[in-house]
């Protein structure tokens, strides 16, 4: 899927457009006058995190009650993510590597406006005083689709609850290795968070 995303989002972070060094150097694209590069990387809009590996994991419980959650207050379906196809580019968007953190910690967010494509640039501490846009568009390129309305607005609702509700900072410890895991943590911890987000959206 990186390559996919990358390519859609012109080899440049979605937020900051800061060129992605790699390809840079490879010849995939060109420094223009006043850019900058740095590393960018593929950051989930759903992670890992969410996808149980197997049936026969105790993980599986616990992730099905948080699809109940989604699917009925989002109208995404855990077969629209399981196996591979978290990877597919409308779950992915190119972030300079501060930003992903930022995005993963829910220090920031895409919210879908009424112009399709384009979406509000959402933020909080530590991301409060960056000179972010207020705006960020996705293009297609190649018929490589944009990044799914439908998982911006699940993961600003989560962030747009737990910074109303001072979660924030209990949340950020366990969000920080959500790219890295492959499945919830065996406690469950990573689970009841996301499940408690979700379900305070539902009666908000």
């Amino acid at each position: 899927m990186q390559e996919f995303v990358l390519h859609r989002d012109n080899y440049r972070c979605a937020v900051t457009g800061i060129v992605d060094s790699k390809s840079a150097a490879t010849g995939k694209t060109e420094l223009q006058h006043g850019e900058h590069f740095a590393a960018v990387d593929n950051a989930h809009i759903l992670p890992y995190s969410l996808i149980p590996a197997s049936k026969e994991e105790p993980a599986i419980d616990r992730s099905s009650t948080i699809w109940q959650v989604i699917n009925a207050f989002s109208g995404i379906s855990l077969d629209d993510l399981n196996g591979n196809n978290i990877n597919r580019p409308e779950n992915g968007i190119t972030l300079e590597h501060s930003m992903h953190q930022f995005f993963g910690s829910l220090s920031i967010c895409f919210e879908p406006t009424i112009q399709p494509d384009i979406d509000t640039v959402l933020r909080w501490a530590p991301a409060l005083f960056l000179p972010l846009p207020g705006t960020v568009s996705f293009v297609t390129r190649n018929l490589i689709p944009v990044p799914d309305p439908r998982y911006l607005a699940l993961h600003a609702a989560c962030a747009k609850v737990v910074h109303a509700s001072g979660m924030a900072k209990f949340l950020s410890d366990v969000i920080e290795d959500l790219e890295v895991t492959k499945v919830l943590s065996s406690d469950g911890s990573s689970a009841h968070l996301l499940h408690h987000a979700l379900a305070t959206v539902a009666v908000q």
